[in-house]
């Protein structure tokens, strides 16, 4: 048999929600049980959105009206940023490329709408405050490539210009730089 506050936690841990909204629901629950005999409460000193049930469904984001959140999915490749104010595409989540091919491809595919971001754009997206299921990027919307953590930017390097590239690496969340002939992954953003 379990205490009212811990019945509460076992019984909305499982949901969908941020912790606050869990510790509300808690409250909520554990009064009810009680007649207002107990009343939990919480002291915390979060700065960023949490909750245990990390892996939402892609499709739950989609509908993700929280102005506070930075990502909207707006389908499975599309993500919207709005801090930077641009949108992301996911390019073939499993496939590296070296960096000549992507350039050629990028035209191809996406009608010159998107293009490789700079390692600002793409060091942005480090979360250096929580690992995610994979590195540090919010998996929830940026799905693990299974072959590598480092993706391609456009910024060139002061080493061998024009030879060499600023790749991110999500798993070490650190700025690599690579020979324009190595491959890595490629997430693209809007121009």
């Amino acid at each position: 048999m379990h205490s009212p506050y811990t019945e509460g936690i076992l019984k909305f841990i499982h949901e969908k929600i941020s912790i606050s909204d869990l510790f509300k629901k808690v409250r909520k629950y554990v009064l009810e049980i009680t007649n207002e005999t107990q009343s939990p409460w919480e002291v915390n000193s979060l700065i960023h959105k949490f909750s245990f049930n990390i892996k939402f469904d892609r499709k739950i984001n989609t509908n993700n009206n929280n102005d506070n959140y930075r990502f909207k999915s707006l389908d499975n490749e599309t993500i919207l940023d709005k801090k930077l104010n641009k949108t992301w595409k996911i390019l073939n989540i499993n496939k590296i490329y070296l960096f000549d091919k992507i350039k050629e491809q990028i035209e191809l595919l996406t009608r010159k709408i998107y293009r490789l971001p700079t390692k600002e754009e793409l060091s942005s997206l480090v979360a250096f405050q929580r690992k995610y299921d994979w590195g540090k990027i919010d998996s929830n919307f940026f799905p693990k490539n299974d072959k590598t953590c480092r993706y391609w930017t456009s910024s060139d390097t002061s080493i061998l210009f024009g030879f060499t590239k600023w790749q991110v690496n999500f798993c070490k969340s650190i700025l690599e730089k690579h020979l324009i002939n190595d491959a890595a992954a490629v997430i693209l953003i809007s121009k």
